[in-house]
């Protein structure tokens, strides 16, 4: 499998740019040093981020169909309307806009949960010790919801999202946290700074 070339600067003398093989850097001079490469525990948890972005979007379209829901069950509406004390219009209009709102709100906070899993997927591959904090931070917020999802379920895909959720978290921070990724993320610290 060939590597991925990329352009340096400063120039060669010769006007071209320096061909650097991906997983390499520059050194202050322009030379190409070695990087460490990830670990298979750094690969694996990227890999589980990446798929728990893909998993957050599809839990987007399963709460979206959810919320659909209440507008096209007729006993789901009529409880809800009996214990609202409202005429059939009125509760008609306010299922609408809850719909709706819920809709975007959902939409918003599942693209952005998406977007945090890949950041976090790209960042710790790097080896950026922030990343694995804030991954922390993130994975230990995000069990907290899913367990608390759990006692709260909409039914059966709610349930089975929040244990695969808590699940990923917990087998993502467990891999960013194993000696060799510990080690993996010293190399690139002390690369990346070293003056530190």
């Amino acid at each position: 499998m060939g590597g991925v070339l990329r352009r340096a600067a400063p120039p060669a003398a010769d006007g071209r740019g320096a061909v650097v093989p991906r997983g390499r850097a520059l050194s202050p001079d322009g030379d190409a040093t070695a990087s460490p490469a990830a670990p298979a525990s750094i690969r694996l948890a990227v890999r589980l981020m990446y798929l728990g972005a893909v998993l957050q979007l599809v839990s987007m379209v399963v709460s979206i169909y959810t919320l659909g829901h209440l507008k096209t069950d007729p006993a789901l509406q009529e409880q809800y309307r009996k214990g609202a004390h409202m005429s059939a219009d009125e509760f008609s209009r306010q299922v609408d806009t809850i719909v709706g709102n819920g809709r975007i709100l959902v939409s918003a906070l599942s693209v952005a949960a998406a977007a945090l899993w890949l950041v976090m997927a790209v960042y710790n591959g790097r080896g950026r010790r922030w990343a694995r904090t804030a991954a922390t931070a993130l994975g230990a917020i995000g069990v907290i919801f899913s367990a608390t999802g759990l006692f709260a379920s909409g039914g059966t895909a709610g349930l089975i999202s929040g244990v695969v959720s808590i699940v990923l978290a917990i087998a993502v921070l467990i891999l960013l946290y194993r000696p060799d990724s510990t080690r993996y993320y010293e190399q690139r610290d002390a690369e990346l700074n070293p003056a530190a």
